[in-house]
């Protein structure tokens, strides 16, 4: 057989597929052969990146006792193999489900948590549920010389494990420790018992940390329920976090507490994560000065607005250093707009992520005099909030137009309704106008609209904007269309576009796909496409009596 049968010499791989392929082929003999990937990393510099990117991603493999077996009982088989096998790296990752903590398994935990395949655990995570009827009790003989992250989520209705297995785990673990998660469920405290019960569990957490040396944590998460006196705890044992993770949902103290473990770690913190903020949520918060700070993230509840308030502070004088911050929710007491404002001009911060409950349009305009460096923005679209949402977006396109390289618009939760068509947000023409180029199929005047009124668009966004991700918008009742494909194709400073088949045509995607074959190749395999003689807007616009554009009401 000629080579030229079975292979087309015409048809070249893209140049932007080669090391994606080359990716592929070397994460397959990773599966085969780790081993192999030290070898090949020596023929060339890109073989060397992936290959090394694929071993480290394979030389430490994870075990889940009880998600992916299908009887419990062929757990002594799997550590008999792991014992008497001849690998040249440990299995160092485990996860033990809920369903393992049964009466016929204890047998199989206590040889895992103290037999040869211990001495080799670097990672164990424990959880435990209803289906949890073990007691714990009687594991005291646990041996985890090299354990250094664990992550204990109880979510019992009544956590008797803090006060066994957990205190045993971590005195075990010793100067190894640098990553601890600790989770429990949060129940209603409606009656005086449950209280009472609450205040002794927490009691019996502060023993095992006091209990310890924990010097060496760099990573804690919390998710319970944070009192002065947990608080007090926590800022005694740890000095030198460098990511800090708080669960707030009820939490139950003054400003200073939280003052007062932060700033035990001013000069070594660089990521802190307040979560579970919710309409319950009311206290101050006082963020002290943090010199190191990188990352602040900020969680709530959806639709649940907190009612927290946040001392006087400055980005720039708080937080010199920040260059992420993450808002996912959103209160209207005045102190919060201190994160989108700033008195002075704020060089360091380049990554911005806006709540979903945010549509402020002149709060949003402060960002580019504030924020003089931001290169990344994340913000929602609403459906229902059609007109605030436009209000913002033109004061992006037109405020941010020098400096923003990446831009993600992801879709605020709402009720599955009528399909919601952006293409005139996108462009800056006029919903009429954007009909018509549909309608006629032709797109010329996307990009030269000289006699057409345009408002702010991402078209002033295409001197340095390099990435634009819309997947998440477009996965449900949010559309665009060939106008905002073909204006797309025009900005030459592109390099990577997330985006779904959504309702553009068949010839306008496949030339997308040419210009960003990475991104959209998962998107171009798929079955959902539009004709090319007819779009689906304009027939339900002829069938139904609707109109195409922003709002319209075609039920697709």
């Amino acid at each position: 057989m000629e080579i030229s049968s079975c292979w087309d010499m015409s048809q070249r791989i893209h140049p932007l597929l080669v090391n994606h392929i080359v990716e592929r082929i070397l994460e397959r003999h990773a599966e085969q052969d780790p081993s192999l990937l030290l070898s090949l990393r020596q023929v060339c510099h890109v073989w060397n990146q992936v290959a090394s990117r694929s071993y480290r991603k394979h030389a430490t493999k994870h075990i889940t006792f009880g998600k992916n077996f299908h009887r419990i009982a062929d757990s002594d088989g799997v550590l008999d193999h792991i014992k008497n096998s001849e690998l040249d790296f440990p299995l160092g990752n485990f996860t033990i489900c809920p369903e393992v903590f049964q009466a016929e398994n204890k047998g199989h935990i206590e040889t895992f948590l103290s037999g040869d395949c211990s001495l080799f655990l670097t990672s164990l995570v424990i959880r435990l549920d209803s289906r949890s009827t073990l007691c714990l009790q009687e594991f005291t003989d646990i041996q985890l010389p090299r354990l250094k992250k664990f992550i204990f989520d109880d979510r019992r209705p009544t956590p008797f494990a803090f006060d066994t297995i957990f205190p045993v785990i971590l005195k075990s673990a010793g100067n190894s420790l640098e990553s601890l998660s600790i989770h429990r469920k949060q129940v209603e405290l409606g009656y005086r018992r449950d209280i009472d019960e609450e205040d002794e569990m927490m009691a019996r957490i502060c023993d095992a940390l006091e209990s310890v040396n924990l010097r060496n944590v760099q990573n804690l998460q919390i998710e319970l329920v944070m009192s002065e006196n947990f608080l007090s705890c926590l800022t005694s044992r740890f000095h030198s976090l460098r990511e800090l993770s708080l669960c707030l949902k009820k939490a139950d103290f003054g400003g200073n507490s939280l003052h007062n473990l932060l700033q035990r770690q001013e000069n070594t913190l660089e990521k802190l994560r307040l979560v579970g903020l919710c309409k319950n949520s009311l206290f101050q918060i006082d963020l002290p000065r943090l010199r190191n700070l990188r990352v602040i993230e900020i969680h709530g509840w959806c639709h649940n607005i907190p009612q927290v308030e946040f001392s006087p502070f400055s980005i720039s004088h708080n937080f010199p250093n920040l260059t992420d911050l993450v808002l996912d929710t959103w209160s209207s007491d005045p102190s919060w707009c201190k994160f989108l404002q700033s008195d002075d001009k704020n060089s360091t911060l380049t990554r911005i992520k806006l709540p979903q409950e945010l549509f402020d349009a002149q709060l949003v305009a402060h960002i580019s005099t504030s924020f003089i460096n931001l290169k990344v923005l994340t913000l929602h679209f609403q459906p229902s909030s059609l007109f605030e949402c436009s209000a913002m977006f033109e004061k992006v396109f037109e405020t941010l137009g020098e400096s923003l390289e990446e831009l993600v618009i992801l879709e605020s939760f709402c009720e599955f309704g009528s399909l919601t068509c952006i293409d005139s947000l996108l462009t800056g023409l006029s919903v009429e106008e954007c009909g018509r180029m549909l309608r006629v199929n032709n797109y010329s005047g996307v990009i030269e609209s000289d006699n057409v009124a345009r408002r702010p668009s991402l078209l002033n966004l295409k001197s340095g904007l390099k990435c634009l991700d819309l997947s998440d918008v477009l996965k449900r009742q949010v559309v665009i269309t060939d106008v905002t494909g073909y204006m797309l194709l025009h900005m030459s400073g592109l390099d990577h576009l997330r985006i779904s088949r959504s309702k553009i045509r068949q010839n306008c995607f496949y030339q997308l796909h040419n210009k960003f074959p990475l991104d959209l190749c998962a998107e171009m395999n798929s079955n959902q496409h539009c004709k090319q003689d007819q779009h689906p807007l304009l027939e339900n616009e002829n069938n139904n009596g609707g109109k195409y554009g922003l709002g319209n009401c075609l039920v697709m």
